[in-house]
This record gives structure tokens, C-alpha cells and sequence, in this order.
């Protein structure tokens, strides 16, 4: 045997894999202090490598950098990694306001095994911060006079109840007279 006896041979990987959010919302109480929010991304089997995607925020109602920190995640996978964690910082505030939203999406796949990979299925997510802001509940005036009637014919008064601001949404009061 003469010249080139051996050979090398690659066979290149093909073993697609989506990668989404495990849930397409969340759900958070406004904290007190700040406090990070696990944001869960996911992917099918298939090649198994390292690749890494952003989580990046594309909207919602919440102010990036005052109810939470704004800047882009990113989630690193391990070559054997399913699922992996991202913390989103959420920030406490004395503003008194309705729940608020926070729209995150996967984009830019990049790594080892990143050409395998497509954002697909679940590429968005909703995380809602629920408001904790409370309000005090009290007597507009905290005396009030009506001329007594006279004979049988009933008079009605009004009684005032006012809010400080805080949570937003109706609520019931029970009044009672003694």
C-alpha cells in the first residue's frame, strides 16, 4: 500500500433543538426589598452542547430600572443542561399603583451548539408584579349634623368615606351606626 492509507470522516450533527420559556407567565408580590425572580428557559433533547440565549425586554407596563433592573439576561447552558435559570431583579417602591407587567423574549442564540438551535414554541413571557401598596380607609369629616325630622318622614345623610391612594380596584366598606 502506497500513498494516503488512512482517512478521517466527520459526520456533522444533525439533532435539532427548541428552546422556550418552561411557562408563558409569571407572577410576583411587589417586594419589599429587591428581590430576584427565577425566569425558567427550557430545551427540547437533541445535540447535546453549550449555547447561550438572551432574555430580552420587549414591553409591559412596569418602568425598566425602577421596578426592575432592566438589563438583558442571559441564560448559559451546559452541554447536558434542560433548563436553566435566569434572575430577574425586581425592585420594591413607595409609588402607589395597579399591577404591573414585564414582557421578556428569547433572542440571540449563540455558543457551540447555537446553529442547532431555533427559539421556538413559547418565545415570550408575561410577569406580572402584583401591587402590595396599601391604603388607609377613613371618614371624610370626623363629625357630621342632621336636623331631626319632624313626623314620620325619614331623612337620609350622606357619610363620606375616602381612600388614600395605593391599590387600585374596588373594595367594600361596612358602616355602622349606633
Amino acid at each position: 500500500i502506497n500513498g494516503q492509507t488512512t482517512k478521517t470522516i466527520t459526520i456533522d450533527a444533525n439533532d435539532p433543538f427548541d428552546v422556550f420559556f418552561s411557562a408563558a407567565t409569571d407572577t410576583v408580590t411587589e417586594p419589599g426589598v429587591v428581590t430576584n425572580r427565577a425566569i425558567t428557559v427550557s430545551r427540547t433533547s437533541g445535540i447535546e452542547g453549550a449555547f447561550t440565549v438572551d432574555v430580552v425586554f420587549t414591553g409591559g407596563t412596569a418602568t425598566g430600572g425602577a421596578d426592575y433592573d432592566a438589563t438583558t439576561l442571559t441564560a448559559t447552558f451546559g452541554p447536558t443542561d434542560t433548563n436553566v435559570d435566569v434572575q430577574l431583579p425586581i425592585n420594591p417602591d413607595d409609588i402607589a399603583e395597579p399591577d404591573e407587567t414585564i414582557v421578556v423574549e428569547l433572542q440571540n442564540l449563540g455558543g457551540t451548539v447555537a446553529s442547532e438551535a431555533t427559539i421556538n414554541g413559547q418565545t415570550t413571557k408575561t410577569i406580572t408584579i402584583d401591587a402590595n401598596d396599601p391604603f388607609d380607609v377613613f371618614f371624610s369629616a370626623a363629625t357630621s349634623n342632621v336636623a331631626e325630622p319632624s313626623g314620620a318622614v325619614a331623612v337620609n345623610h350622606a357619610i363620606t368615606v375616602s381612600r388614600t391612594p395605593g391599590i387600585e380596584g374596588a373594595f367594600t366598606v361596612d358602616v355602622v351606626v349606633d
